[in-house]
């Protein structure tokens, strides 16, 4: 069986260059790596259709927000070891969380730094990730995430690249997918044992809001429903 994961920021040139980058050591150890989620999601965003900000049906905007981010976090940085993290809501009359700050510490003794919220005055501000390395710095942001703010390497070959707006990640995701179940040798598909990290890493911080402690990684098993029983958040 073949399967794609629908992590499409990885196939834009921009991210493809930075993995690039990090896999050949021109960033040297990265040291820290920051995903940023200023967004807003207005009270007649979640009027307009009742299963948002519920528990049972959306999963909290870190799940229907923030996981491309997340998964472009771990994707630079490594696999997760443990996360420590703490949420709370505003004043719209919901289930799910408005602000998210998360703490990952990364098997490669890396740590990664998770800022999001969906309350932005007055509107959607900035999305962004930034990689802070031994030889290197990298930020983008924007909120199509399309943003060159800062490269800068140690090696001058570690070109800025130009970004192209015109790409299509989403194209690219489907014409990898078809390489794959055609057999052509070198397609690249986001399996899914690859693509569920960043689940597991934002069940991971929400069970770590549930029990006040830091999770160590892997999860056996999470429900977003288990946080409607927290009582603080009813």
């Amino acid at each position: 069986m073949i399967v794609q994961v629908c992590h499409q920021l990885r196939y834009r040139p921009l991210m493809k260059r930075i993995k690039e980058l990090i896999q050949t050591g021109a960033m040297g150890h990265v040291f820290l790596g920051v995903a940023s989620m200023r967004l807003n999601r207005s009270k007649s965003y979640y009027e307009d259709a009742p299963w948002r900000g519920t528990w049972d049906l959306d999963g909290g905007m870190l799940l229907n927000q923030g996981i491309h981010l997340v998964d472009l976090l771990q994707w630079f940085m490594g696999d997760c070891g443990e996360v420590y993290a703490s949420m709370l809501r505003g004043t719209l009359p919901k289930q799910t969380e408005d602000v998210a700050a998360g703490i990952v510490k990364f098997q490669n003794r890396s740590i990664g730094v998770i800022e999001a919220n969906t309350l932005t005055y007055p509107s959607n501000f900035d999305n962004s990730i930034t990689l802070f390395g031994e030889k290197g710095t990298v930020s983008i942001g924007g909120i199509g995430l399309n943003e060159i703010r800062k490269w800068s390497f140690a090696d001058p070959s570690a070109m800025r690249p130009v970004p192209n707006d015109d790409a299509d990640e989403h194209f690219e995701m489907y014409r990898q997918f078809i390489h794959a179940v055609e057999g052509i040798p070198g397609s690249s598909v986001i399996s899914a044992s690859e693509g569920k990290k960043a689940l597991e890493i934002i069940f991971a911080l929400y069970h770590s809001v549930k029990t006040h402690q830091a999770v160590k990684m892997p999860i056996t098993g999470f429900s977003t429903s288990t946080m409607a029983e927290m009582e603080e958040w009813k």
